[in-house]
């Protein structure tokens, strides 16, 4: 009997007897052909313009196929897990019809519930993107009980559909689809083996032979924190609230540069910078895509490989990983750290296919499901807790020492980044208890929101500060150990961000079409070898110019297309020669198509000009007079603005050339 049957009335009434069999087959075939002919087709077209603003077709068909497969294995556990529990339970005492509804409900209520799921997520980014309907439950009570109204739904229908009727529905138009989801896994099994994707189950990154250090190589040390706006650092004696005493006593001995610009307002393109020494429109690590093969392999890491050095990167970002931007050849070990998130960890796990960037977006249904369930279940407790980078890297050093060469370990750690929850031990120094307590509570005022909300968004900053005082505590502990082991004296050190973050202006968090000075001025800090006294640089400096400094300062020279400086003889000397710094924002942009959009920034010495090139506006302010940036100048000082505006106009004309010869003019 099928569903077609009971719907047309033809049927008999209906009892437990004309429950389908559950046979592992046909709960496997049930699954397989749900998530591979109803959930990863919605998942494709949602993101497929996105996927191809940073992959060619054929490697958006590897990925795809590498996912069809990897649904392969998961339709196989789930089958087998509801088929072992439905005879579990006939083992039990339960009669045959019992255990056959059993396995159908652990098998099918899921494997439902996650199309569904994907099917309103891709509606409603559809809505955003389209329509301009930003659909949102941020401010709705019990926000997460929202998400369990599917279940709510499937159980009504449950209880007075009737079980068999609705075992019918799921599992006859699924069965009919058997063969074209075994077809679509057989193809993709053939294209997964005809790509051959790079699999990297280890923190060990591929052997490359190297030659011998040059005798006093300094260790390198690179700390990237996420989201660490330099105003709220104020790390070289800022007027602002101490929340980085342990950092500021490093400063003491370092040169602290004030004015330290990131390359853009998100962390893949600004990590890929760090590594690279050029900005997105040329590395084009903006969506998630890899670098291509010029830059990245002449990327920081490499290049030290080649100079003799272990390279070591422990990162707790997806976005920061060199897994991700494609450099992680140029790295001995790839720590990705260990997260108490569901979401952070299946991300992590993709991790393992580094040339498969596209992995994440096809997932993005899921993720932001977990994402869901751990906003509910992490409550007071980060998802991203800084010692499992700093914990991992720690218990590396002593075993490190024994082929003699020179260590280079970059470590990238996301708190501050939101949700603002700090340590027991810097909880409370600043805001009392009794709000913004849990994860759940941080989501109301995420991006844009009214003046009204002003207020609220201020105590998200007090609570952000008690975060950087937990980031500072932790990095202080790392660097005792280096102290300890005696590698911190002689080694060169570089602390810094990714980008910043915003509580003004209208917006909290970062991203967008965002370059105001909260959200790009980040800190730098760099302590040459034995360096012993401080100095403070007020000359705008850039993140791209991270990897030359690193390269001379380890006797290595740039790529000829490097974008970044080394500031290796100001760091001698204390002279800096000012040069126009660039800061961007590309969402929509990609490396397949001309540049026509996109938000740039030009500082130089104390202007800045912002410009939305969309809609051909720029706005130009002056930093010394109004650090706010709530002044334009544009049209009282046109000359000023004409002579960024050439600028800027210049280097976009020769981003896009490069881009026109290394991927063609579509």
């Amino acid at each position: 009997m099928t569903f077609a049957d009971v719907a047309t009335g033809t049927a008999r009434p209906l009892s437990r007897s004309d429950i389908p069999p559950a046979s592992l087959w046909r709960l496997f075939c049930f699954s397989l052909a749900a998530l591979c002919v109803v959930w990863l087709p919605i998942s494709l077209l949602q993101q497929i313009d996105a996927l191809l603003n940073f992959a060619t077709p054929t490697e958006v068909l590897a990925d795809t196929a590498l996912l069809a497969v990897m649904l392969l294995v998961v339709s196989a556990l789930i089958a087998l897990v509801g088929s072992a529990l439905g005879a579990l339970a006939g083992r039990l005492g339960a009669s045959a019809d019992a255990g056959a509804t059993l396995a159908w409900a652990l098998v099918g209520i899921p494997v439902v519930f996650l199309c569904a799921w994907q099917a309103a997520f891709a509606t409603k980014l559809w809505l955003a993107q389209v329509l301009g309907i930003r659909l949102t439950t941020a401010h709705l009570p019990y926000r997460e009980l929202w998400s369990l109204l599917p279940v709510l739904v499937i159980g009504l229908l449950w209880r007075f559909v009737g079980q068999v009727r609705l075992i019918h529905a799921m599992t006859d138009p699924l069965w009919r689809l058997r063969a074209p989801a075994m077809a679509l896994v057989a193809l993709s099994i053939g294209v997964v083996a005809w790509t051959r994707p790079a699999v990297m189950l280890g923190e060990r990154g591929p052997d490359t032979a190297r030659p011998r250090a040059q005798p006093g190589s300094p260790d390198i040390f690179v700390f990237s924190l996420d989201t660490l706006a330099a105003a709220d650092a104020g790390l070289c004696g800022d007027d602002v609230a101490a929340t980085m005493p342990r950092l500021r006593e490093l400063a003491a001995r370092s040169t602290c540069f004030t004015r330290h610009y990131a390359a853009s307002n998100i962390t893949f393109p600004s990590t890929a910078t760090i590594e690279t020494g050029t900005l997105p429109w040329t590395h084009w690590v903006v969506h998630g895509g890899r670098a291509p093969a010029t830059v990245r392999d002449a990327a920081m890491g490499a290049k030290l490989q080649e100079l003799g050095y272990g390279t070591h990167a422990f990162i707790a970002a997806q976005g920061a990983s060199p897994r991700q931007h494609g450099t992680f050849r140029g790295y001995d070990t790839v720590h990705m750290a260990a997260s108490p998130s569901f979401q952070m960890t299946l991300i992590n796990a993709l991790q393992a296919f580094p040339e498969s960037r596209g992995l994440p977006a096809l997932l993005s249904g899921v993720l932001s499901l977990l994402y869901v369930v751990d906003i509910t279940r992490l409550g007071t407790q980060s998802p991203y807790p800084p010692e499992n980078v700093y914990g991992p890297a720690t218990r590396f050093l002593p075993r490190d020492r024994g082929d003699g060469r020179p260590l280079f370990m970059w470590l990238h750690s996301w708190p501050p980044h939101s949700p603002y929850l700090p340590p027991p031990s810097t909880r409370h120094r600043l805001l009392p208890p009794g709000e913004l307590e849990v994860f759940k509570d941080f989501l109301a005022d995420v991006g844009a929101y009214p003046p009204s909300r002003q207020h609220a968004v201020d105590k998200q900053r007090l609570r952000y500060r008690e975060t950087i005082m937990g980031a500072d505590e932790s990095l202080g502990r790392f660097l005792d150990e280096l102290a300890r082991t005696g590698r911190l004296d002689d080694a060169v050190v570089i602390v810094t961000a990714d980008h910043g973050e915003s509580f003004e202006r209208g917006l909290l968090g970062h991203g967008g079409d965002a370059l105001h000075d909260p959200v790009i001025r980040i800190p730098l800090i760099v302590k040459l070898p034995r360096q012993r006294e401080g100095r403070v640089v007020t000359v705008p400096t850039s993140q791209a110019d991270i990897a030359p400094t690193v390269l001379e300062l380890a006797g290595g020279q740039t790529h000829p297309f490097t974008e970044g400086r080394s500031l290796a003889d100001g760091l001698a000397t204390g002279v800096f020669t000012p040069a126009p710094v660039f800061s961007m924002a590309m969402p929509r942009e990609g490396r397949f198509r001309e540049i026509r959009g996109g938000h740039y920034a030009v500082i130089d010495d104390r202007f800045k000009l912002t410009c939305h090139r969309a809609t051909d506006r720029c706005e130009l302010n002056d930093l010394v007079a109004d650090p706010g940036e709530l002044r334009d100048l544009s049209s009282t000082d046109p000359a000023t603005t004409s002579r960024l505006r050439a600028l800027l106009d210049a280097r976009l004309a020769s981003a896009e050339n490069r881009r026109r010869e290394w991927f063609g003019r579509r």
